[in-house]
């Protein structure tokens, strides 16, 4: 066996194809060339093809055999006869079933939650690999002699030796325990089905016919890209070896010293001749074309990066490689290339996640339907689902298509105008209350059929189903939903419909599988994880390649951008399996971290020594404003090439004049409407911020609501409101003809018990959309017996209830500055309203969900917030509900401090009230006719009103 050494710098290519030819022309036969992947195998061909002797012998005249190592292991010559490879998904599920069925093991190695027997069966996988790895160097080249039973037995032992090395012996009994778990599934996953077996049975298929067809032996070149890890190299020199006794081997490895641009690029341990060496090829660096450019804010260096690319395409150069040391970085640098048009073809070599795509997004959506609680899922969830574009509306009302979109939207408005946040019979009562004048019944078709498919999912069968049976069924919704002829319409879609094919399939082999549903979906959503989807760009003159750095060997580009070579990602590393520790990973020969720092300062160093124009770029401050700097390798580079001094990222040139904000306000426009109708609550708007008043009830502009997550406050308000309207009203019919309520003892009681029995009544809808609910309701219920109390002490003062959520109103004239008469309507809903029959008076009482604190802040500002006193005028005027005068108006507070004995706390009464509706009067007459005579409406409210106002985001408040 001869073995080359290459330098890995801009002649790679060139020279290794000379190897190459050399070999050919010596031997007379077209040699086989395996690289390790696939990444080079273009580039080596070109080469070859530039490099191709003048006089080819007829024996050479095609060009040499080059393929990847796993896509020539494929074309073994006995591969039929070798069992299919195990798929990582049936590997997974094969461990997890054994998982299941040993609840032990979840509860040794503590995995918690619905996944986590799931995550636990993925860690037992990868360590597996690992043992699996390292017992290949120990095993029997002649496929006709393998013995894995015997072989196990090395392992065991290989492992044992590996955990002394490794392991203190305070750790040694703890971690022996681990290791005879790991054995055990290593021998029930261990086969010649098992991904690092079959690779070595597919070698050993080489080795025999190489041994025995002599027509097929040919010069094998091995070229070696990278340092292999231990495990990995005593395989590759074992077969090499094995393959030296029948055929010409020659083996190309890199020479990593004649271009180190840091010692631990040459070898582990470095020495002072390493280090002179390195010092060397930083001196013979050409740092004409590389520039060190940083950014502190992460959109400044993406739209950097890009206008690095732009100018080395108008440079002429038409290859671009984009090494995404930061992924979302790059992508944020491909979304801006994007604007260059087709002009540019752009290739994103890294992989996108098929859980990233817009078909995955689509399913997901589904899926985290059928995770919904029976009541129904959240509206938001709801929502999702109906906006992905792969749901054929049209089809499943059996509508036309423009129509499905006013459908969509005039459901999300009936579910925000009744803050409809959740469960079935919320949605339902939703759309029949109405968002549209008429009622859309297929809105209620729609709700039906989603509903009917997630309750086939929440029968008890589907709880914990079969995975052959799930897979069925979620492919029939699919199907039903026209999301599955949507999928075969594009790309990641049919790529995710093949993805669950094949997971049929993979379920197909293994004895038939149940798992709880909520772990099903989360091995579908894993599934879809680690599912690669590759976005193919179109033909065009100039290319961009989005690729990791470790991509970059043996490749030709015209120019290199890379992004994140920040002191964080550069170097990164991946770590060791779940369980094992660096040092016996190390022992059992796989990779370690030191290993892959040294793998990447090779790469980079490659990277700098191939190309002429190199671009590194980072952001120097991170999310929360650290600072950040360069690699470290950057950085030593720099100490000793000062031409690699960072530059700032060249941000656009903005130019403008200062404008200082000030208060924000507002005229009345001419020709704009004024209103004839006021609330209560417009007219505090009105004297707490006039610009307020301005953007709400003049301009009309609302805050769309949205569907969120917490209890809303004014709902449990307006449903205390109408259970009291209920209960008295009740009370009022029900005392005229059952005389035992005149019994103070049996009144308090039915009094209470009644009210108990409306609250549950009152609250029953909101419990089916939130249990959360329920805390308020009981909240509430703690507050009856002292309500009842209260409301029998004003009793026995001879007040009565008279009536509920009655509407009064009054019309108010008055005269603008220029002399103009206006009439407003000014009405609104009084809670409730009390009559003394004996002295023949009324009063108007205020429900508020609030303490008696808060209510006596209220009275301090009456005049700002003069609901009762326009209440008060109204019955006065008109009056409407009752002929008696209105001489008090109280506030009614519902969340009491039970603590406190006194129960007539409940309530406050507004002071001197004839008096304060006299000033009220004169207070309308003044602020009315000054907005509508034009005066200035300006935002001058204190922060308390400004905290929630809608009209915030155009008054800018805070900027002046």
């Amino acid at each position: 066996m001869r073995t080359l050494t290459i330098t890995p710098n801009q002649n790679a290519l060139a020279e290794m194809a000379e190897h190459i030819w050399a070999i050919a022309k010596a031997s007379k036969t077209r040699p086989l060339v395996i690289l390790p992947t696939a990444g080079p195998n273009a580039s080596l061909r070109q080469a070859l093809e530039r490099l191709r002797p003048t006089a080819d012998p007829a024996s050479i005249m095609f060009l040499p055999e080059v393929h990847s190592l796993s896509d020539w292991l494929e074309l073994a010559p006995d591969i039929f006869l070798i069992p299919d490879q195990q798929s990582q998904t049936e590997r997974i599920l094969q461990t997890y079933a054994s998982v299941g069925a040993n609840p032990e093991l979840q509860t040794w190695f503590a995995t918690e939650g619905e996944g986590g027997a799931w995550s636990l069966a993925q860690a037992i996988v990868s360590a597996c690999d690992l043992l699996s790895q390292s017992i290949v160097p120990h095993l029997s080249w002649d496929p006709h002699t393998l013995d894995l039973k015997s072989d196990m037995h090395k392992l065991e032992s290989a492992l044992q030796r590996a955990i002394d090395t490794a392991y203190p012996k305070l750790a040694h009994a703890l971690v022996s325990k681990e290791a005879n778990i790991l054995l055990a599934f290593w021998r029930y996953l261990g086969s010649v089905r098992d991904p690092m077996i079959r690779k070595h049975l597919a070698l050993a298929s080489y080795v025999q016919q190489f041994a025995h067809q002599e027509q097929a032996r040919r010069p094998l070149i091995w070229i070696e890209t990278i340092e292999p890890q231990a495990a990995q190299a005593s395989m590759q020199s074992q077969f090499l070896e094995a393959c030296a006794h029948h055929i010409p081997v020659h083996r190309l490895q890199m020479d990593w010293s004649s271009i180190a641009l840091w010692p631990e690029a040459i070898r582990a341990e470095a020495t002072a001749q390493d280090d002179a060496q390195v010092l060397s090829n930083c001196n013979t660096l050409n740092t004409q074309s590389i520039q060190c450019i940083s950014a502190s804010r992460f959109e400044d260096l993406a739209w950097e990066a890009a206008r690095r690319i732009e100018a080395h395409l108008k440079e002429g150069r038409k290859h671009i490689a984009l090494v995404a040391q930061d992924r979302l970085l790059a992508r944020r640098t491909r979304a801006l290339l994007a604007r260059l048009g087709s002009g540019v073809s752009i290739a994103d070599e890294t992989g996108w996640k098929l859980s990233t795509t817009r078909a995955a997004a689509a399913l997901h959506a589904w899926l985290e339907l059928l995770r919904s609680p029976s009541e129904g899922p959240s509206a938001s969830t709801l929502l999702e689902f109906l906006k992905n574009p792969f749901l054929d509306l049209p089809h499943l009302l059996n509508t036309q298509e423009s129509h499905c979109d006013l459908l969509i939207t005039e459901l999300e408005n009936a579910l925000l105008i009744k803050q409809a946040r959740s469960s079935w019979v919320s949605f339902y009562l939703a759309i029949e209350a109405g968002a549209s004048p008429e009622y859309d019944p297929r809105l209620h078709t729609l709700l039906h059929v989603i509903r009917q498919r997630v309750g086939q999912w929440q029968s008890k069968a589907m709880q914990t189903p079969y995975c052959a049976n799930a897979l069925i069924q979620l492919q029939e919704d699919l199907s039903a939903f026209g999301m599955k002829q949507g999928f075969e319409q594009d790309a990641a879609g049919l790529q995710l419909l093949q993805m669950l094919h094949m997971l049929g399939l993979q379920q197909s082999k293994l004895a038939p599988l149940r798992m709880p549903l909520n772990e099903w979906l989360i091995l579908l959503k894993t599934v879809m994880e680690e599912e690669v989807y590759r976005e193919q760009g179109a033909p065009s003159p100039a290319r961009v390649s989005i690729l990791p750095l470790s991509s970059t060997r043996l490749r030709y580009f015209d120019a290199v951008v890379m992004v994140g070579c920040d002191e964080r990602q550069l170097p990164a590393y991946s770590e060791p399996p779940l369980f094992f520790s660096e040092s016996l990973c190390q022992v059992l020969g796989g990779s370690s971290i030191a290993w892959q720092f040294r793998q990447q300062a090779r790469d980079l160093s490659q990277l700098m020594a191939s190309y002429q124009y190199i671009d590194l770029l980072w952001q120097s401050e991170g999310a929360s404003g650290e600072p950040l700097g360069a690699s470290p390798w950057i950085q030593r580079l720099q100490n000793h090439l000062p031409k690699l001094a960072t530059l700032p990222a060249k941000a656009d040139q903005r130019s403008g004049v200062a404008r200082p904000s000030t208060m924000a306000s507002a005229h009345r426009l001419p020709g704009l409407p004024m209103p004839t109708r006021m609330s209560p609550s417009a007219y505090r708007a009105l004297r707490s911020c006039p610009y307020q008043f301005y953007v709400r009830n003049l301009l009309g502009l609302r805050k769309r609501k949205g569907l969120d997550e917490e209890l809303d406050a004014s709902l449990l308000g307006q449903t205390l409101h109408q259970i009291l309207r209920n209960f008295f009203q009740e009370l009022k019919s029900t005392q005229l003809r059952e005389p035992r309520l005149q019994d103070p003892h049996y009144r308090s009681a039915w009094m209470q018990e009644h009210l108990h029995q409306a609250s549950e009544q009152g609250f029953l809808k909101l419990l089916e959309g939130d249990k959360r609910i329920l805390g308020s309701l009981r909240d509430w219920q703690k507050q009856i017996p002292s309500f009842v109390e209260w409301q029998l002490e004003r009793e026995s003062r001879g007040w009565q209830f008279h009536d509920a959520e009655l509407k009064v109103g009054f019309e108010f004239t008055f005269t603008d500055a220029h002399h103009q008469e206006h009439m407003v309507r000014i009405e609104g809903y009084t809670d409730r309203l009390d009559v003394h029959a004996t002295n023949r008076q009324a009063a108007i009482l205020d429900y508020k969900h609030q303490s008696p604190d808060k209510i006596k802040k209220r009275a301090d500002q009456l005049m700002d917030d003069p609901q009762l006193l326009l209440y008060t005028k109204a019955i006065s005027e008109e009056h409407r509900g009752t002929q008696y005068p209105v001489v008090e108006a109280e506030w009614v507070a519902l969340k009491m401090n039970l603590k406190k004995k006194e129960s007539s706390a409940r309530s406050l009464t507004v002071d001197s009230l004839a008096e304060q509706v006299m000033a009220l009067d004169k207070q309308l007459y003044q602020d009315l006719s000054a907005v509508w005579s034009g005066s200035s409406l300006q935002a001058f409210a204190p922060e308390s009103a400004c905290r929630y106002c809608e009209a915030r985001g155009i008054c800018r408040k805070g900027m002046w």
